[in-house]
C-alpha cells in the first residue's frame, strides 16, 4: 500500500504520461462511445456472456511476424499487414514473436477522461500497448479454459481521446512448438457485470472483515478502559476499512455527493497514522509503553499528514475522474512541482523507516511465546510483504490491475485484521481454558469442603447422639433449646464396681481406663438393644434410664432384664481377667422406678 501511494501521488506531479500526437492509418477502425460499450454482448473464456465489445468482431485485425518497437506506435502503416483470422495465425515457426493491431476511434466528447475495461485471453505470452505505451504484460495470468493453455489478463484503458483514431498493439510471444491462436481482446465498461461482482467482493470482504475486527476491539476496549491498545487496534481497522471503500469508490466513481478522489487523498492521508499506530500497537504488545521512539514517531506521522493536507488541499480539483487541468493531470508552478518532490521524498523516507520498524519490531514479537507473535506476524506479511508485492507487481504490470496486486491488496488490507482476530480468538481461548481450569478447581475446593463438612456434621451429631437421646438432640438442633418435660414412670438404672478405688491403684491410668471403656461399650450395647437412654458416666459409675423421653420404650422390665444382662457380661469378663492373672471388676447394680421432670441444663 505505501508503494502504491508513493506511485500515485508521483503521477499527480508529473503530470500524467504524455499522450503522442500522430496521425493513425489503417483500415476496420471501430467507432467507440460509452453506449456501444453498454449494449454490446459479448463472451470471452472465463467470463461468459457480459457487456462489452469484442474486437475481433467488429473490425479487421491485422498482424505480422518479426518483431520492432516501431510496431506499437500510433503512426504505423499497417495497411500492408496481412489480415489475421480468429482460428489461427500464420505458421508460428518462422518467428517467435508476433504482433497485432487494433484501430479504434473513440467518441472525443463522450470517451473523454472515461476509463474502460480490457480483457485478453492468449495462449502466448503477451504484451499489449495503447499507442505507444505499455499498459499489459500478460506473462503470469490466471489459466481459464478446459486446455489449461489460454491465459486471460485485465487492465484497465483511457484512450487520449483528441480526435484521431488510436491504436491497440499487442506483442504476442510463443513460448512453445505449437501454433498460436489469435488473442481475443474485449472491451468494457468499467461497471460491467462480471467485473464489478468480482472487484466488489473483494473489497466487500476487505471492508466487512475490518469493521468486524474493528467492533469486536472497541468492545473490548471500552470494557478493558486501562489498556489503550485496543482502542488502537480499533483505529487500525476503521482506517484499514475507510481504505477498501476509498478503492471502492475510486474503482467504480461512485457519486457521494463529492468527487471520488477526495476519498482517494482522504486514503493516503490516514496511511501515515495506520502505519503509525501499527509500530505502537506492537511495541505496546512487546510491553513498551511511551518513550522517545514513540514521541519521535508521533511527531514525524502529524507532520506528514500535515504536508499531505496541505499539498493536496492547493490542488484543484475540475472533475469526478481525478484533476483535470487541459485535459491531463498537472501541476503548473515550478515552486509548487518542487514541494511536491519534496513531499515525496519525505514520504518515501518516511515510509521506508517505518517498514523498517515495523520490519525489527514484528520479529521481535514473532519470537516472543505468547499470543502477540499472531499480530507481528500480521504486521509483516500486511505491510511489508504487501509492499513487496506491490513493487514486483510495478515492476511487472504497472500500474494496471494483475493477480499479482490484488495478492497485494489481502495483504495490505486483511493481513493484520486477521492477524487480531487470530490473538483475539486465542487470548479468548485461553482466557476460556484458565476460567474454565479456576471454576473446576473451584468446583472442586468446594466439593472437598461440603465432604468435610458434611463429615465433621455427622460426626458432631454422633458425639451429640452419645450424650442426648435422639428426639432432644434434635429439638436442639432445631431450636436451640430443650423444654423441661414431666414423666410418670420412668426406671433409672445405676451401677457401679467394687472395691474401685483400691482396684485402680494396682493398674496404671491407661490400663484402668482402657478397662471402663470396655465396661461401658458392652453396657452401651445392652441398654440400645433395649430402648434405654444412656444418661451420665461419673467415674466408675453408669446412669440409664427407660421410659424417656418416649414412654412406650424402656419398660421396668427391660431396665431389670438389662441390668441382669449386664452382670452377666461382668461375671465372664471376670473368669477371662482371672485367667491371665489380672486384677478384675465386681459391679453392683441399683433400679428405681417412679415419676421425673427432665430437662437439659
Amino acid at each position: 500500500m505505501p508503494v502504491k501511494v508513493l506511485r500515485m501521488l508521483w503521477v499527480l506531479l508529473a503530470g500524467g504520461a504524455p499522450l503522442l500526437q500522430a496521425s493513425a492509418q489503417g483500415s476496420g477502425t471501430l467507432l467507440l462511445d460509452p453506449e456501444v460499450l453498454d449494449v454490446q454482448s459479448a463472451r470471452l473464456p472465463g467470463i461468459g456472456a457480459t457487456t462489452g465489445i469484442e474486437l475481433h468482431e467488429h473490425q479487421v485485425i491485422r498482424y505480422l511476424n518479426g518483431d520492432s518497437a516501431n510496431y506499437s506506435t500510433r503512426s504505423l502503416d499497417d495497411e500492408h499487414w496481412p489480415i489475421a483470422r480468429l482460428d489461427s495465425l500464420a505458421d508460428t515457426s518462422t518467428s517467435k514473436v508476433w504482433w497485432l493491431r487494433y484501430h479504434i476511434q473513440p467518441d472525443a466528447e463522450k470517451m473523454q477522461g472515461v476509463s474502460v475495461l480490457l480483457n485478453v485471453v492468449s495462449d502466448g505470452l503477451i504484451e499489449v500497448y495503447l499507442n505507444g505505451e505499455l499498459c499489459l504484460y500478460a506473462g503470469r495470468a490466471s489459466l481459464v479454459d478446459d486446455d489449461r493453455r489460454a491465459r486471460r489478463s485485465i487492465t484497465g484503458l483511457r484512450f487520449a481521446c483528441d480526435g484521431r483514431p488510436e491504436v491497440i498493439a499487442v506483442r504476442l510471444t510463443n513460448t512453445s512448438e505449437r501454433r498460436l491462436m489469435v488473442p481475443r481482446l474485449m472491451l468494457q465498461p468499467m461497471n460491467s457485470d462480471a467485473i464489478r461482482h468480482s472487484s466488489i467482493m473483494h473489497y466487500g470482504l476487505f471492508i466487512g472483515v475490518n469493521l468486524l475486527i474493528s467492533l469486536l476491539a472497541l468492545i473490548i476496549g471500552v470494557q478493558e478502559r486501562k489498556d489503550r491498545t485496543w482502542l488502537m487496534l480499533a483505529g487500525i481497522g476503521m482506517i484499514a476499512a475507510f481504505g477498501g471503500f476509498a478503492g471502492l469508490i475510486d474503482e467504480f466513481e461512485l457519486d457521494f455527493g463529492m468527487p471520488a478522489i477526495w476519498f482517494k487523498y482522504a486514503n493516503i492521508g490516514f496511511l501515515p497514522w495506520l502505519i503509525s499506530l501499527v509500530i505502537i500497537v506492537l511495541r505496546r504488545l512487546q510491553g513498551q509503553r511511551g518513550g522517545r521512539r514513540e514521541k519521535v514517531l508521533l511527531i514525524a506521522t502529524a507532520l506528514m499528514f500535515a504536508m499531505l493536507v496541505i499539498f493536496l488541499a492547493r490542488i484543484p480539483v475540475m472533475g469526478r475522474g481525478g484533476i483535470i487541468i487541459n485535459g491531463e493531470l498537472s501541476i503548473a508552478e515550478p515552486l509548487e512541482l518542487f514541494l511536491a518532490a519534496v513531499l515525496v521524498l519525505s514520504l518515501a523516507v518516511y515510509f521506508v523507516g517505518a517498514l523498517i520498524e515495523v520490519v525489527l519490531v514484528g520479529i521481535r514479537l514473532l519470537r516472543a511465546k505468547g499470543y502477540e507473535r499472531w499480530v507481528g506476524g500480521g504486521a509483516l506479511l500486511g505491510l511489508f510483504l504487501g509492499s513487496v508485492l506491490e513493487m514486483i507487481n510495478g515492476a511487472l504490470h504497472g500500474p494496471h490491475h494483475s493477480w499479482l496486486g490484488r495478492i497485494s491488496e489481502y495483504f495490505s488490507f486483511l493481513g493484520i485484521p486477521v492477524s487480531i482476530a487470530i490473538y483475539l480468538a486465542m487470548r479468548s481461548a485461553k482466557n476460556n481454558r484458565l476460567v474454565a481450569r479456576q471454576r473446576d478447581a473451584l468446583d472442586l475446593e468446594v466439593q472437598e469442603r461440603t465432604a468435610l463438612l458434611r463429615s465433621e456434621r455427622d460426626r458432631s451429631e454422633e458425639l451429640l447422639l452419645n450424650i442426648l437421646p435422639s428426639e432432644v438432640a434434635e429439638e436442639l438442633k432445631n431450636t436451640g433449646a430443650a423444654q423441661a418435660r414431666h414423666f410418670d414412670t420412668v426406671t433409672i438404672l445405676f451401677t457401679d464396681f467394687k472395691g474401685f478405688t483400691q482396684l485402680s491403684e494396682q493398674v496404671t491410668p491407661t490400663e484402668l481406663v482402657a478397662e471402663l471403656n470396655t465396661c461401658f461399650k458392652a453396657f452401651d450395647g445392652i441398654i440400645t438393644a433395649r430402648g434405654i437412654e444412656k444418661i451420665k458416666t461419673i467415674g466408675d459409675a453408669y446412669m440409664a434410664a427407660g421410659g424417656l423421653p418416649d414412654p412406650q420404650h424402656g419398660s421396668p422390665s427391660d431396665v431389670v432384664r438389662a441390668a441382669l444382662e449386664m452382670q452377666d457380661f461382668m461375671k465372664k469378663h471376670k473368669a477371662e481377667r482371672e485367667a491371665v492373672g489380672k486384677p478384675f471388676f465386681e459391679m453392683r447394680v441399683g433400679i428405681h422406678s417412679g415419676p421425673v421432670v427432665a430437662g437439659i441444663v
